[in-house]
């Protein structure tokens, strides 16, 4: 049975990548809960690039963040559990994943170490605003459990950090004096979140402990960057040739107009993704390198009939 899976998401993708024009790919927001149960969670939210699934298909989105439970923690399952919580109200189940998601942080962190570049890998500020908003009676012992592994850290790294301040050997130098900022900043920002939960942890004498070794533009209050897909840029509607049930039917060949979209990202160094689900759809155009480097556009797709509706809600520049 697995192998038949296995072969059926290959499929999916081979019919995504080969039946559209160059590298464009076309998946079914359904296809994610068979890629993340084949495959594991990561390799569903990979696919989506960042887009919100949520605005498309909720059903999907919904069952894989109550996968979220049970999966470890990743770089890319948190960005899209970061984005689904800073913007869904009315999960009644999110707290507590958002809660046990945490708990394996926590869990993590008694783990961390400087990569090569002496640098440690630390939850962002929109993590902390999104556990704020689905907070739970849990959270300020969490914050507090999660601050006390950083400072032990930070109490490792100091006498390193103090023997190379004044080094000339700047690439020894970076190894032993970022940890130290790095992790002193990660303090601070787990007092930020202390502080906005109003528990008396969050002392001025703790700030000041961290805030001597951090730079003054890391002196900022958490803020969560959000993208209000909701607000539409432009919109354009294309006639079509004919009409169509799905997005997942739309003949590219045949339909220049929309083609005319896709042309600037033909580029080796671009990527054309759209998610649909029936008639409705999300479209990620955007260059990773090369001239267009950091050039990009996503839309929102709606189809009605033999008319295609386009809603430019977010693009990216450089």
């Amino acid at each position: 049975m697995r192998s038949q899976k296995i072969i059926l998401i290959f499929g999916l993708l081979l019919f995504a990548t080969n039946i559209w024009p160059t590298k464009l790919k076309v998946i079914e927001t359904k296809y994610l809960i068979t890629i993340s149960k084949v495959n594991g969670l990561d390799s569903a939210v990979k696919i989506t690039k960042g887009m919100p699934m949520y605005i498309l298909d909720r059903t999907t989105t919904d069952s894989l963040i109550a996968n979220i439970r049970n999966s470890p923690t990743s770089t890319l399952t948190s960005n899209f559990l970061i984005e689904y919580a800073l913007n869904v109200k009315d999960n009644l189940e999110l707290p507590l994943t958002m809660k046990l998601y945490f708990d394996k942080q926590i869990a993590d962190s008694n783990q961390y170490k400087p990569d090569s570049n002496g640098w440690i890998t630390r939850l962002d500020d929109d993590f902390y605003v999104a556990l704020i908003k689905h907070k739970t009676p849990d959270l300020e012992s969490q914050l507090i459990s999660y601050y006390d592994n950083w400072f032990r850290m930070a109490n490792e790294y100091k006498e390193n950090y103090l023997k190379v301040l004044y080094m000339k050997d700047s690439r020894k130098r970076d190894m032993f004096y970022y940890p130290y900022v790095n992790v002193n900043e990660a303090c601070y920002q787990i007092l930020l979140a202390l502080r906005d939960i109003k528990s008396t942890f969050a002392t001025q004498e703790r700030f000041q402990t961290h805030l001597k070794y951090l730079k003054f533009y890391q002196h900022s209050n958490l803020s969560a960057h959000i993208v209000d897909y909701s607000t539409v840029e432009s919109v354009e509607k294309i006639h079509l040739s004919k009409s169509y049930k799905s997005l997942g039917e739309l003949d590219i060949y045949n339909e220049p107009a929309i083609k005319r979209y896709l042309e600037r990202y033909d580029d080796p160094n671009c990527s054309k993704y759209i998610w649909f689900n029936n008639s409705e759809g999300l479209m990620n155009l955007g260059c990773y390198s090369g001239p267009d480097a950091s050039y990009g556009k996503r839309y929102k797709l709606k189809l009605i009939g033999d008319d295609l509706y386009i809603y430019l809600v977010y693009r990216c520049i450089s």
